[in-house]
């Protein structure tokens, strides 16, 4: 299972919409250094869909899940699947979480070898650190 734990300088509720508001999503969310997004599609409810499709020089990219569960500001889990680079759905669990120096993301991803996954994670995270910086 991957771990990764950050503090952002954002609230619980600035860090619940830059997963779940397209608009926001499509700036930081699946974005490589060489590919750009196509469509993010959300139905932020539990049982509703999102797809995020990512267009690289190999062609588009579609990462695709169901929300499991939604708890607006405090949490936020999802099956996420993305055929092209990894095999089968994995669960992704976030928790956020307000500290006095701002919001600490707990990130979890089940269901595939973390280091298949992980660098691109770290990069998104950096992204997203460099999204809420410019707001």
């Amino acid at each position: 299972m991957l771990n990764i734990s950050l503090v952002y300088k954002a609230t619980a509720d600035e860090l619940f919409c830059a997963w779940t508001d397209p608009a926001i999503m499509s700036q930081w969310l699946f974005k490589g250094d060489d590919s750009e997004i196509e469509s993010v599609e959300a139905d932020v409810a539990v049982g509703g869909a999102f797809s995020i499709v990512e267009r690289t020089k190999d062609g588009p990219m579609d990462h695709f899940g169901n929300y499991l569960l939604v708890d607006k500001p405090y949490a936020l889990s999802f099956t996420l699947a993305v055929p092209k680079h990894f095999a089968g759905d994995t669960q992704v669990s976030i928790e956020f979480k307000q500290t006095d120096v701002g919001c600490e993301m707990v990130f979890q991803q089940a269901g595939v070898e973390p280091g298949i996954v992980e660098p691109s994670w770290r990069r998104m995270f950096s992204n997203l650190t460099m999204l809420l910086l410019r707001s």
